[in-house]
Parts: C-alpha cells; structure tokens; sequence
C-alpha cells in the first residue's frame, strides 16, 4: 500500500522544464506513460492582452497562441464559451479559442496564409526531438472536409503537415494526429531563448504554403491542396479548444490540464500584465523611475507595451498623489531589464512643484504588458 500511494503522487508531479513548467496531471496517462502535455494553456483559460479585433499576422491571440495572415481576409479572435460538454470531452473547458471570420477571402492567391500557431520553445522541445508524439484537439468548424495541422523547426525549413476531417458543421469533433518528430534538419532542443518547434491549425492558404500530407519535407508548409478555404464566408466561424501534445503513439483519454494558479505561473513565464496604480519613488522634481518586478523570472528580458494608446500611459505624481504631470514624461524604457529581477522605467517631467513618483495612468482600460514571448 505504502509503494502504490507514492507512485501515484509521482505519477501526479509537475515537471518542471526551465521555467516553462510544462507539466500536466490526470489519471489517464499517455501511451508512453509520461503525463505531460507539452502545450501551456491549452485550455484557452489566458488572454493577458484581451480579445482582438481585425489580428494582425504574428500576432498574439491567447496567452501563447498567434495568428498567421497574409491575405485580405479580417478576423475578429476572443474566448469563446462554447465550449466541449463534458458528455462528450469527459472535460470541463470555460473557454476556446475562437476565431471569427469578419471580411471574406474567397480566392486564395499563391502567397495567402491564415492558420493558427503556438511556439514551444527549445529547452520543452527536447523531451519531444525524434520522439513519436501525438496531437490531440477538439475543433468545432462551419467547414466540413479536409483541414490541417502543420508542425515546424524554428527555421521554418522543414515540415510536416496532416490532414484531418470535419465531418459535421458547426459541431465539436475530437481529433488526433500522431507523428515521429524529425530526424533530418536542424532542430533547436536547448536553451530558453530558442524556439523548438511550431505547430498549428491552417484556416486556409495559397498554392505556395502547400505540401505533402504525413511526410517530413523541406520548405515552409502549412496545408495540402485538399485544405479547406474556411476565408470563403463571413458566416464561417472556427474553435479549437483542450489542446494536448503528449508522448506516445496514442492520446490521453482527458484533456491533461493544471490549476489555474499553475497555468497563471506558466503564462507570467513569458507575459505579464501590468495594471494602473503603481505608484513608485522620485528622484527629483523632474525625474522618477518606477521598478515592475517580474517573479517567477521571464524567459528572457521582457519588452514593455502600452496597450491603450488613446490614453495616458504615465503620469507625475506629486505630494498626496496629486497628479501635477500627465502626458509630459518622456519614458525611457529597459534601463535596467533582466529575465531574472525587475524593469526599471524612467520618466522625466516639466512643471513638477514637488518631488513626484510616476504611475501608470488610473484609467479604467489603461495598462501595459511585459512581453518575453518569443
């Protein structure tokens, strides 16, 4: 009895990779009987930069996850609660990731590119490197018929692409692709500021991102040319959600998550949102500096964006936080920024009467965002 109960808890740890902290937990494990699922918040719980109207190409959708667009075609992405039920995934999901379709593009030309993509990075990817794993999703789509899953190295000169079918519109099916990473190429399976692998879910592309269905093969690909064009029609809407990357030639039964202060460590491991109201010390009555510790380190020295830029992003701060300078500080950001400690802003200001602090500006909808993604 003592021997089974600490299998069972061992069977049960996080296991830590850098500080990815890539790990899952669940009864059912993979075929190879490792239990971790190697894609961090595959269960679409984290928008750190809220929902994205018109995204932009290699832009950041979820927390991990981006977009690819390369064409005339718009798409609107958020969270979605529709969601698996649990008869049907044995899985609660709050939420998806959910990509709506706003202007069309019917007529793919050679170079057009719409998929979804995640980023493993190097130091995860080496507990996968020549290994035989399998993806497994839930997928709900207004298109039927062949769509796509794509996987990359970081150079994005070797590929393997694999169809899957949507049988019914508009209704979540669970599938699973199953493939033995590359053992050709060049492959990044070391350090925390390298990409590994990329993998992901084409939308639809031109003849120039075609390649040949469960095959490693040079080039940049990311769909066969019996892939879909789920751009034809703004009623056309596409989810993906309990996405799970695990050793084996076969997928857990579950989806392998985490808690959510666990998947809230993950994510703060490459970003960080940082809200109004932090005040900080001054250094005289025109310059002040503000210290964003960031703990649990980031993965490498995370870059600072404003993300409301109708408004104010800082402002002076005199005696009883009385705002004396709003708009007039020059930010100098990264002065001191590491992966490890903290980043130190610096402003300086006109007409302060008194020595001042600085903050992020008190609106509602005002705050920016540490960024050590890749």
């Amino acid at each position: 009895g003592d021997i089974l109960s600490f299998v069972a808890v061992a069977a049960n740890t996080v296991v830590q990779t850098g500080y990815s902290l890539v790990g899952g937990s669940s009864p059912v494990a993979a075929s190879s009987g490792d239990l971790r699922n190697f894609i961090i918040d595959g269960d679409m719980q984290v928008f750190p930069e809220g929902y994205k109207t018109s995204i932009s190409h290699n832009t950041y959708a979820s927390s991990l996850f981006t977009f690819l667009h390369v064409g005339a075609g718009v798409i609107d992405c958020t969270q979605s609660t529709d969601v698996p039920t649990v008869g049907e995934s044995s899985h609660t999901s709050g939420e998806s990731l959910f990509y709506d379709i706003t202007t069309a593009d019917a007529s793919m030309a050679a170079s057009d590119l719409y998929a979804i993509r995640y980023k493993m990075t190097a130091c995860d990817f080496g507990y996968l490197h020549q290994q035989e794993a399998t993806l497994s999703f839930w997928v709900k789509s207004t298109k039927t018929g062949t769509h796509c899953v794509f996987f990359n190295n970081s150079a994005v000169d070797r590929s393997y692409v694999s169809e899957y079918t949507v049988s019914s519109t508009n209704t979540w099916e669970r599938k699973t692709v199953t493939l033995t990473f590359d053992t050709s190429g060049t492959w990044l399976t070391t350090g925390e500021a390298n990409i590994g692998l990329y993998l992901g879910w084409a939308i639809a592309g031109g003849t120039d991102r075609h390649g040949t269905n469960n095959t490693w093969q040079a080039g940049q690909k990311y769909m066969t040319s019996s892939q879909v064009n789920g751009l034809d029609s703004t009623s056309n809407d596409f989810r993906i959600s309990q996405v799970m990357l695990t050793l084996g030639s076969s997928a857990p039964s579950t989806f392998l998550g985490e808690s959510i202060g666990t998947v809230l460590n993950q994510v703060a491991y490459y970003v960080k949102p940082i809200f109004s109201g932090e005040v900080t010390h001054n250094v005289n009555t025109t310059m002040s500096d503000m210290a964003i510790s960031h703990n649990p380190p980031m993965r490498v020295a995370p870059s600072y964006t404003h993300k409301d830029t109708t408004g104010t992003a800082w402002e002076g701060m005199g005696a009883g936080a009385v705002v004396q300078s709003s708009g007039t500080g020059v930010l100098n950001t990264n002065i001191t920024n590491t992966k490890y400690g903290s980043t130190i802003f610096t402003a300086a200001w006109v007409g302060l009467t008194y020595k001042a602090g600085m903050q992020i500006n008190n609106g509602t909808t005002l705050f920016g965002i540490l960024d050590a993604r890749h």
